[in-house]
């Protein structure tokens, strides 16, 4: 197994007070027209996941956890607790799917949850591919195959045909459209990103 090499914490000041920019949100005045800019006065859902909330810590607990981003990957797992039961794998796998929609409306994405047989052979797949990050784990009870596809919306389709010069559209646009059903190609490479960051926010 490879070594990771340590990761060190740097703090870094903020800008001055002038230099800052920050959403001009405010609690909405009483009869004032309700905007973006204006903070939500309640919040009512049947969604486990709420609002991203960032944790701050003192430099005494960032030194504590820092040598939690240089641990080495696992190779397998070992014998624990019993299995989970049918309700913690829905709980857990629904909170992956709201999260991962949290963000955009694209819903290209489709979970299936393995048991330990099909597991195993999951894990013999894996092993076959190139290119991967790390070795499939080995022992698993459970295993969620998360199926993607490449990004595609209304928005993605439309700049295909924008943004051309007029004689060149008519060689460029034919080239795009091929590249993107053929190649997985996208128009921002922002867009190329979202994908990754839902798969990321599933695992």
């Amino acid at each position: 197994m490879s070594s990771c090499l340590p990761v060190t914490l740097v703090p870094l000041s903020p800008p001055p007070e002038d230099q800052r920019r920050a959403r001009d949100a405010r609690n909405r005045g009483e009869g004032e027209r309700p905007s973006r800019y204006h903070l939500p006065s309640g919040l009512t859902s049947a969604s486990p996941v709420g609002y991203r909330t960032r944790i701050s810590l003192t430099p005494d607990e960032a030194a504590e956890i820092a040598p939690m981003f240089s641990l080495q990957a696992p190779e397998s797992y070992v014998a624990g607790a019993p299995s989970p039961t049918e309700g913690e794998l829905f709980d857990e796998c629904s909170l992956g799917v709201l999260s991962s929609r949290q963000s955009t409306n694209f819903k290209g994405f489709r979970q299936v949850t393995l048991g330990p047989r099909q597991s195993e052979e999951a894990k013999s797949i894996l092993d076959k591919l190139q290119g991967r990050e790390g070795p499939a784990l080995a022992h698993a009870t459970h295993t969620h195959l998360v199926l993607g596809r490449p990004y595609r919306t209304p928005f993605t389709l439309l700049l295909t045909f924008i943004g051309h010069k007029p004689f060149k559209s008519l060689l460029s646009v034919p080239r795009r459209i091929w590249a993107k059903q053929t190649q997985g190609a996208v128009d921002i490479p922002t867009i190329g990103y979202l994908p990754h960051l839902h798969i990321g926010i599933l695992a």
